[in-house]
């Protein structure tokens, strides 16, 4: 048996100023009608407009993460070597992570900007000046090479810089055999600033 259909003149429904999440409204698909909840009309438009993961960014400005270097390691002299500092001290940065990929670990992360600053302390002592290097590469393009020179006894760098990117590679170059001190002392802190 057929069903019918109560028509209604628009002019005679009653009107709703504010409409609720739970409320629907019929759409059509081709010739089939169909309905769609206010609260699923509006998460669509949130993606669409791109709303959701402006807020995720937007709530993720300012936030930090740290790691730190979980067991001393070596640097080989006349080379560029990894630096292995993957222990996470905290992280409060929504999708960024060390990521062990053999001898190139990087970092990974949301595309945006940040301030990162790195920390490293050598537990080699050494008798003369000796030189250091670091190879910044960002999303495959190496955007830094600061070279440094060391002077005596035990060494310590601290190198603040800004990448704009989603990836994140560093490399060490020193004329000797160094050692790389575990612990707090050798270290690597991300702030994201857009």
């Amino acid at each position: 048996m057929a069903e019918s259909l109560k028509t209604i003149l628009m002019s005679a429904l009653t009107s709703k100023a504010t409409p609720a999440e739970s409320d629907t409204l019929i759409v059509g698909e081709e010739n089939v009608l169909k309905k769609i909840s206010f609260s699923q009309l509006f998460e669509y438009l949130k993606e669409k407009l791109g709303i959701n993961a402006l807020n995720t960014k937007i709530n993720s400005i300012g936030k930090t993460a740290r790691f730190v270097c979980g067991d001393a390691f070596y640097i080989p002299a006349s080379q560029y070597s990894y630096i292995g500092i993957g222990s996470q001290a905290w992280n409060d940065i929504a999708g960024l992570s060390y990521v062990q990929n053999g001898m190139s670990p990087y970092y990974s992360f949301p595309n945006g900007t940040y301030l990162v600053e790195l920390d490293i302390f050598s537990n080699t002592a050494v008798t003369s000046t000796i030189g250091w290097a670091l190879s910044i590469v960002v999303n495959g393009i190496t955007v830094y090479n600061p070279w440094f020179r060391m002077v005596n006894a035990w060494q310590s760098l601290h190198y603040a810089f800004i990448v704009k990117g989603s990836k994140l590679e560093i490399n060490l170059y020193t004329d000797i055999l160094i050692q790389i001190a575990d612990g707090v002392k050798t270290s690597i802190a991300f702030t994201r600033l857009s």
